[in-house]
């Protein structure tokens, strides 16, 4: 039964299911695959994209489009070639997960946004305490906190953070069924 939760604001991880999480990865593309910013032009990210995501994009955006720095190309196969060429010469790759960390910093707050409808679909509506990156900007990231309690769960919970300030933030410590919204500032390099 949950009372407390402790939360360490080291990285934000999206919690829930790994199997409904990656059913929202291909969102996540879709909404961060034409950002300009400097991590975003990486063919390693591209390499998370299917040929479904791929189709949608080419159809949405056209041939001339590039995902991840890398131009869509006229068929798939000819996408995933430049992908593995480019990564051959860059010769360094990103986890899976390391590669979502870096795509959900492009998630726009002014846009629409089918990653988090996918994740109000399926990950967010389970039991438990849920964090998750609803926009970042490079300033701020806003991060989504739901409490969902079932059964003899209390309606509210208490809790506890490694760092209960960041910058001009003090983060919440008590959370009630539903959600907030907390802004944060973007962590400096150092």
């Amino acid at each position: 039964m949950f009372r407390s939760c402790s939360v360490f604001l080291i990285a934000i991880a999206l919690s829930g299911p790994a199997w409904a999480q990656a059913e929202c990865d291909s969102a996540l593309v879709k909404a961060t695959y034409k950002s300009f910013a400097s991590d975003h032009t990486d063919s390693r990210l591209a390499s998370e994209v299917t040929e479904n995501t791929w189709n949608e994009i080419r159809h949405n955006a056209g041939a001339h489009a590039t995902i991840y720095g890398v131009p869509v190309g006229a068929t798939w196969s000819d996408f995933t070639k430049r992908v593995s060429a480019m990564m051959k010469s860059e010769k360094h790759s990103l986890t899976h997960d390391q590669a979502r960390n870096v795509m959900w910093t492009g998630l726009d707050p002014n846009g629409s946004n089918d990653y988090l409808a996918c994740l109000n679909a399926g990950v967010l509506r389970s039991r438990g305490l849920h964090l998750v990156t609803k926009w970042a900007t490079e300033n701020d990231i806003a991060i989504l906190a739901r409490w969902v309690p079932q059964g003899a769960d209390p309606a509210t919970i208490d809790l506890t953070w490694s760092r209960p300030r960041l910058g001009s933030v003090t983060l919440p410590t008590k959370l009630t069924a539903g959600e907030q919204v907390i802004v944060v500032p973007r962590p400096d390099s150092n």
